[in-house]
């Protein structure tokens, strides 16, 4: 469990382990790779990606478009996942059931009007103590219509993914 410090009460200790693998496959894509341990099963983990504005999701992927930019993110695992939009007006900075005010400081009106917008939750949808997050992000531009191809790589316990990219297949 974790200690009380300035008089407050210690919250339990609800992470394990939490890693992070992240390889650029050039010339536009990104793998994602995250292990999450919790101490119980039913601490919640969510895999977040922010965006401008509103993403479109699909089946086990989503896309979100900014200015001339599109990028697009496909979830491998977990296979059960569940992909959820948060946000909108009203919800731009919303978790635990309410939209929290943030304390903007000093920030300029630019920096303001990039801020909260959305997000996409990744959840998996069976409550266990250990998960891990495979996801292949793809960048580029509007004309774009769809991901490449990507494949699920399972060998014993080991996961990956295999696509082709820039005459390259990684």
């Amino acid at each position: 469990s974790g200690k009380a410090r300035d008089g407050k009460t210690a919250l339990p200790q609800k992470a394990a382990m939490v890693t992070r693998q992240i390889a650029f496959l050039m010339p536009r894509h990104f793998v994602v790779f995250d292990r999450v341990e919790t101490t119980a099963p039913e601490y919640r983990k969510d895999w977040l990606l922010h965006t401008a504005n509103e993403p479109v999701i699909g089946k086990g992927e989503f896309r979100a478009d900014h200015e001339e930019g599109r990028m697009f993110c496909r979830t491998l695992l977990p296979a059960d996942a569940k992909l959820t939009a948060v946000g909108g007006k009203g919800k731009e900075f919303w978790a635990s059931n309410q939209n929290w005010k943030i304390d903007t400081g000093n920030l300029k009106p630019e920096a303001l009007a990039m801020m909260g917008r959305w997000r996409v939750e990744v959840t998996p949808g069976t409550a266990q103590t250990g998960d891990v997050f495979l996801h292949v992000l793809e960048v580029g531009d509007q004309k774009q219509e769809a991901m490449v191809a990507t494949e699920l790589v399972r060998e014993g316990t080991r996961v990956g993914v295999k696509l082709t990219t820039g005459g390259d297949t990684w």
